[in-house]
């Protein structure tokens, strides 16, 4: 099937120039992992159900913060709508990573974070300690 994909001129007449580059390929592979991470992501949400988060504002009065979703790792919750979440039961606050693959690297264990990388249709990648 042809598709016709738009690119900017500058990016174009760089891709045109490039005789190394296989664009057909490169769209094939980046739609192939996009496809297959959405489609983990909507497998991971099959068992999603209603989480109330204990959380204060910003007096310390408390509140409870409800959502939609599935646990990955203990405080770590894919949402409904596709966001990771992140619970600090410490301090009664929540955030979402902007990019979970890099943001989560550092917040979790290795074993956690590779679980939720593949709950996320991610492949990790993690530094070996040589």
């Amino acid at each position: 099937m042809d598709i016709t994909v738009y690119l900017p001129d500058q990016l174009a007449r760089r891709a045109k120039e490039a005789t190394n580059l296989n664009l057909s390929r490169m769209l094939r592979d980046a739609l192939t992992q996009h496809f297959h991470e959405e489609d983990t992501v909507d497998k991971t949400l099959e068992h999603a159900k209603k989480i109330t988060l204990t959380l204060e504002d910003d007096e310390g009065r408390p509140y409870g913060g409800q959502f939609e979703g599935t646990e990955l790792a203990e405080d770590v919750y894919l949402t409904s709508e596709g966001s990771v979440l992140l619970y600090d039961p410490h301090r009664s606050r929540y955030s979402i990573a902007e990019n979970p693959e890099e943001d989560l690297r550092s917040e979790l264990k290795e074993e956690d974070y590779i679980a939720v990388m593949h709950a996320l249709g991610i492949t990790p990648t993690v530094a070996l300690e040589l």
